[in-house]
């Protein structure tokens, strides 16, 4: 079983990788694509401090044991299509409240980018999944109950963020704000990855909730980060607590269920 200390300094070695490769690729003052390209890379930053500590925290595993036992469990598709329509629904709601106040068609609040796609698939689900719930999560439920090893997992989740937190050119109150809603989002949004992952073992459950997430918001990220609207953003993360309210409830009702029928 991997130690609270062995977690400890992987959750280090995660937070070290990316907090330093984000913090060079800025200081160096490269072109922005080249920033993106870096930042994207540095997501894989959970997955780089597992394979790094791989024999200290799975003595006797190969890395080949490990993601078979991550991928062993048969997929619960209804479980993947409840969090895609529950998700869909909200980025659709949200934009369509957007335009009718804006006084603008629903599409043109879109704007779809390849790259962003390609960004939303290559970087937290694949990139960071691996560490956080493929490592951390399981090890963390060890000693805790889902619900607060998902808020733990959640927190450290949230704080491993905190370079981007500076990147976004916010200052002042503003910057607290961003930052207040953005532990919020993945706290949230961590809530409901632990909860679904505790009904299916396996790690695709995860990575594609980040997936969906990340790549719903992408095509109306230009509405939800312009300054002016930048309250509808607050909302949608409000109403994604929400949603992971709901969730948590209908956890502990199944789990109810179990209990009252041993």
């Amino acid at each position: 079983m991997t130690t609270k200390k062995q977690n400890i300094l992987f959750v280090v070695c995660a937070y070290a990788f990316f907090w330093v490769w984000f913090l060079v690729a800025g200081i160096l003052g490269v072109p922005p694509i080249i920033v993106i390209l870096a930042s994207t890379l540095g997501t894989f930053a959970p997955t780089f401090a597992l394979l790094v500590l791989f024999k200290k925290l799975y003595p006797g595993w190969t890395i080949k044991q490990f993601y078979k036992n991550a991928f062993r469990e048969r997929l619960n598709f209804k479980l993947l299509l409840v969090f895609t329509i529950v998700w869909l629904l909200i980025i659709v709601g949200m934009v369509s409240i957007g335009a009718f106040i804006k006084g603008v068609s629903f599409l043109s609040l879109f704007s779809f980018s390849f790259s962003g796609f390609a960004i939303s698939l290559f970087s937290g689900d694949i990139g960071e999944e691996s560490g956080w719930r493929g490592h951390l999560q399981p090890s963390v439920e060890k000693k805790h109950s889902v619900i607060k090893a998902s808020l733990i997992v959640g927190i450290i989740w949230a704080f491993w963020h905190t370079p981007t937190w500076f990147a976004t050119g916010f200052a002042g109150k503003d910057l607290i704000l961003y930052i207040l809603f953005d532990i919020l989002d993945k706290m949230s949004l961590a809530m409901i990855i632990g909860i679904c992952y505790s009904r299916c073992r396996n790690l695709i459950v995860p990575m594609w909730i980040h997936f969906i997430s990340n790549m719903f918001i992408n095509p109306v990220q230009g509405f939800f980060t312009d300054s002016n609207n930048f309250y509808f953003y607050y909302i949608l993360i409000l109403v994604e607590a929400l949603a992971a309210t709901f969730y948590i409830a209908w956890y502990k009702k199944i789990n109810k269920k179990k209990i009252i029928a041993a």
